[in-house]
């Protein structure tokens, strides 16, 4: 009964209350809720208190506009094992899931999956991302949590799409960033077969290889990225970001 006694609008937050917010929960964007939502997750953590299955029980009857409102409220949750268990197995219900809103409210902007997914699970969030053409960038923790074995399934993910001619995703070089070469990643790279000086066509895909790649580990890959972008001056005076890299004009 949430929307209809309180509707749907954005949920209007002040400054002040927007810095309680975040000092609550570290990297939570409360500011993204719908009052709905917000009352939603008011009733759960109100009922949690009195029925522990009550997660459970919801998250298996739930519209998406429900499932959505749980997920977004996760890092609010106890977090006493008992609670933690069941939130891990509700998580991987909806990490199954084909509708992008209900993935997006696990994967963006919330802290809980950072802190609490082991790397196998965290690898196969950051793929599924991918695989769903999500955006990379919102997800919380995600350069800190970057490892070996990612680099290598973004690399593999990569080949896959490649022999199927598809595109690859714009942000999977931020995943291989830390640990791929340049004999490894040459051949995924925008116009690969251009002579060596030629410089990158202005598009969302040249500005995302760019601030993946612009800061690799590896030298060679960085001095490649340096000739061929035109991104790097923006990229360095901080006008080029992850939050702009990217519109609508873009991908039509």
């Amino acid at each position: 009964m949430a929307p209809r006694k309180m509707g749907r609008d954005a949920l209007k937050l002040t400054s002040t209350e927007k810095d309680q917010a975040e000092a609550l929960v570290p990297g939570w964007r409360a500011k993204h809720l719908r009052i709905d939502e917000a009352a939603r997750l008011v009733i759960l953590l109100a009922g949690l208190d009195h029925e522990p299955d009550t997660l459970t029980r919801l998250i298996r009857h739930a519209d998406v506009d429900e499932q959505c409102a749980i997920y977004r409220g996760l890092c609010l949750l106890p977090d006493d094992t008992a609670t933690v268990d069941v939130v891990h197995d509700v998580v991987g219900r909806g990490l199954r899931t084909h509708a992008t809103p209900v993935f997006e409210s696990i994967a963006h902007d919330n802290p809980w999956t950072a802190t609490h997914f082991d790397e196998h699970r965290w690898n196969h969030l950051v793929l599924k991302a991918m695989f769903m053409e999500v955006a990379l960038w919102p997800i919380k923790g995600f350069d800190e949590r970057r490892n070996p074995e990612l680099s290598r399934m973004a690399l593999d993910f990569a080949a896959e799409r490649r022999a199927a001619d598809r595109a690859l995703p714009d942000e999977l070089f931020r995943c291989v960033a830390p640990y791929a070469t340049l004999d490894q990643v040459e051949r995924y790279l925008p116009n690969s077969n251009s002579s060596d000086g030629e410089r990158w066509p202005d598009t969302a895909t040249t500005r995302a290889v760019s601030l993946s790649l612009i800061e690799a580990e590896d030298a060679a890959l960085r001095e490649y990225v340096a000739t061929h972008s035109p991104h790097v001056d923006a990229i360095a005076s901080g006008s080029l970001e992850w939050s702009n890299h990217s519109s609508d004009t873009d991908r039509n």
